[in-house]
Order: C-alpha cells, then sequence, then structure tokens
C-alpha cells in the first residue's frame, strides 16, 4: 500500500475506510497492482476530516432502523410531548459503552418538529476546562448562525459572564455561583418563544462547573417547555449529583434483538453458527454487535470465503470490560490483575492520553461574541478526576 501512495500521501485498506468513513472523506483509488495482493485492486485516498458535532454522528451509522427499545423511546417521545405543553423534565440515561444511549436520543431527535436543539458533547480532555461543551456549542451557534435566537443567547450569555469576572466584589465561590446562574438563565430563556430540547452527551467527562449548570436547569425546567436528555456511563454514579433528573437505564438487548440486529446490518447472509457466535460474544451490545457483525461480513477478511467465524479467537465484552477495569484499578502498570499477562496498548493508552493535559490551562482562542471568555475558563480552572476510567 505504501509502495502504491504518492508523496506526501496515504492509502488505506478496504476494512479501514469501512470502521473510519464516518469520521474521514475518502477518495477511491482503483486499479491498483499491489505485489503479493492480486485480489486488491482499490484502495482509499483520506481527504479531510468531517464535521460532527457529536461522538454518536462521528463513530456510529443510525441509518439502520432501530430494533428494540420500544419502551425506551416512547418514554422519550411522551416526555418530549409534555415538555412542548410545558410540563418540561430531565431524564439521565445510564448504560455501559455501546449499549444504545446515544441511539435513542438520535430516534427522537429525528423526530421534534418545530423548536430548538443544543447539543452538549463532553469530551475526555477537557474535564478541567470549565463549561467547555457549553462553550463550543456557543462557538458553533455563533459561526454558523442557523439559530439567531442561539446565536443572540451566546452574546447575552457572554456579556453577563464578563460582567461578573469584571466585578471585583465578587469572591470566588459567589462569582462561580452567579455565572453558573448566568448560563442557566440563558437556556431557560431560550424555552421562552420555543420548546428546547437539550442534550448533554457523556457526563462522565464533564466538568464540574457543567454538572452545576445541569443541576440547576434540573431543578427550574418544572412548567418550562424543556427536555433535558444527558447520556452517561453507569461507572460516573450522577444518579445522586444530578437529584433533579429521573433515571433510565438500558439495560442489553435480549438473544431476539441481536439476532434481528445481525440480520439487518449484514449485507449478506451469514451462517447460523455465525450468528450464534456474534450473540455469545457481545453480551447484549449493540455497538459490538454491528462491529464483529461487520468483521464477519466483510469478504476481504479471509480472501473472500469468510461465512462462518464462529471459530475465531475474539474476547467477549465481559472479558474486555474485565481488561479494562483492571487496569483502571492497577494504574498504568501494563498487566492484567493476577495474570501476569501485559495489556493491550489500547486499554492502557487512553488513560495516558487523557491524563497528558493534567495541570495545563486552556489556550486562548479568539471569540469575539465571548468578551472575557478566556479569562473566565480560567478563574474557573477544575482539575480532572485522577480516576479517569477506560476510555472502551
Amino acid at each position: 500500500m505504501e509502495s502504491a501512495s504518492g508523496v506526501n500521501q496515504a492509502l488505506v485498506s478496504q476494512s479501514t475506510h469501512a470502521m473510519m468513513c464516518r469520521a474521514i472523506d475518502y477518495q477511491p483509488v482503483d486499479n491498483l497492482n499491489l505485489k503479493g495482493f492480486p485480489d486488491v485492486t482499490r484502495a482509499w485516498r483520506p481527504v479531510a476530516m468531517r464535521p460532527a458535532e457529536s461522538r454518536f454522528q462521528r463513530d456510529r451509522d443510525s441509518s439502520s432502523p432501530l430494533i428494540g427499545r420500544v419502551d425506551e423511546v416512547a418514554q422519550l417521545q411522551a416526555a418530549w410531548a409534555l415538555a412542548r405543553k410545558g410540563d418540561g423534565s430531565a431524564i439521565l440515561i445510564e448504560g455501559e459503552p455501546g449499549v444504545g444511549k446515544s441511539r435513542i436520543v438520535s430516534e427522537l431527535a429525528n423526530h421534534l418538529g418545530e423548536c430548538h436543539t443544543i447539543l452538549l458533547q463532553c469530551q475526555p480532555r477537557t474535564q478541567g476546562e470549565a463549561l467547555s461543551s457549553i462553550i463550543r456549542m456557543y462557538d458553533r451557534a455563533h459561526e454558523e448562525a442557523e439559530d439567531p435566537a442561539l446565536a443572540n443567547a451566546a452574546v447575552r450569555t457572554a456579556e453577563r459572564i464578563g460582567t461578573l469576572e469584571d466585578d471585583i466584589s465578587l469572591g470566588p465561590e459567589t462569582r462561580r455561583a452567579a455565572i453558573v446562574t448566568a448560563v442557566a438563565d440563558g437556556f431557560l430563556g431560550l424555552a421562552e418563544a420555543q420548546p428546547l430540547l437539550m442534550l448533554a452527551e457523556d457526563l462522565h467527562w464533564a466538568d464540574e462547573v457543567t454538572l452545576a449548570v445541569l443541576r440547576r436547569l434540573g431543578r427550574d425546567v418544572g412548567g418550562r417547555s424543556i427536555l433535558i436528555l444527558a447520556t452517561s456511563r453507569p461507572e460516573a454514579n450522577l444518579n445522586g449529583e444530578l437529584e433533579a433528573f429521573s433515571d433510565l437505564s438500558l439495560a442489553p438487548v435480549g438473544a431476539k434483538e441481536a439476532h434481528a440486529l445481525i440480520e439487518a446490518a449484514a449485507p449478506g447472509a451469514l451462517t447460523r453458527a455465525t450468528c450464534d457466535w456474534i450473540v455469545e460474544k457481545v453480551d447484549g451490545n449493540p455497538l459490538f454487535l454491528l462491529e464483529l457483525t461487520a468483521y464477519a461480513s466483510d469478504p476481504e477478511a479471509a480472501n473472500g470465503h469468510l461465512t462462518d467465524i464462529s471459530g475465531a479467537n475474539v474476547m467477549s465484552l465481559r472479558d474486555l470490560l474485565g481488561i479494562c477495569r483492571a487496569s483502571k484499578a492497577h494504574g498504568a502498570g501494563g498487566q492484567r490483575a493476577g495474570s501476569g499477562i501485559p495489556l493491550s496498548p489500547a486499554v492502557t493508552a487512553e488513560s495516558a492520553l487523557h491524563h497528558a493535559g493534567v495541570g495545563r490551562r486552556p489556550s486562548a482562542v479568539d471569540r469575539p461574541w465571548f468578551a472575557g471568555g478566556d479569562k473566565q475558563r480560567l478563574q474557573l480552572y477544575v482539575p480532572p478526576p485522577l480516576d479517569a476510567g477506560c476510555g472502551l
């Protein structure tokens, strides 16, 4: 593949393209003659990163029909119907990575009607940056100007924060509380003219000030046209911290739904043994199921003859999570607890990258709409917790 690439260019295989095509734009390169690979005539040249507001939009394919989760989606739809009538609420959706938290949220978001929609996407390397997901959301809103009310809210919120930052009579705690109120009031004001749906993704990576804003909003949504949907992994234990949020826990999907997902996702027929093997390995996790199904359906994986991979040596999701938690419990020592088996770099690298920015303050960014924004981010700097967890 390297020999077929041009100067300052790269080519990737079909399998890499299949995994990354939602995050990166590619151009096909045909009629290749690769030494030792006579059956491979096409590769893909990466061109540019695709813009994406959320991890789900970037990493997942939501084009397939949603299978199962009927009761959960119905609960969200009912909450949204009440919010549109002025009876708002806040819901915390919890579940393991890949179990479908963002998928059911996107299912609701596709059938909203006239409203304001706000997405707060938390990230592991911005836990030390106060209000980072909110600032990024306002950045996009001001730059794109697709929702004038939201763009104006960005300016009003920035002006209020700037005034609070310049008020030397305020102590740190008083200033922080006032800023939380200012940010929350900006969101509440948006719902006065139109219903507001706020999506707060991956709250297990949220900074403390963003959580404070959501706590305030959760207490104030009653009697307003607002629905807040937040997603988090269960190990974050946010139920007590977001006391005004009702809890919606997503369990693994059953075997019947798992087989239906395989049938919907596989481009061709797979043997019953392969389907049973996939269902056994994934422990009811839809994302893991779709990835294994894609692997089983890739003819290049076995020279065009891969229809039964029931004997492949792939760890179950339960085993993978066990390794991840062992890594979390024993630090970056690089071995599975009690086994002497080196951990995969993928298991330990996330924690190392996660902590790479600890102690650093955010760099200055030119935000003409956000007067005093960088100053505010430094004043409210909250370091991330030392227990970073795993990025599965």
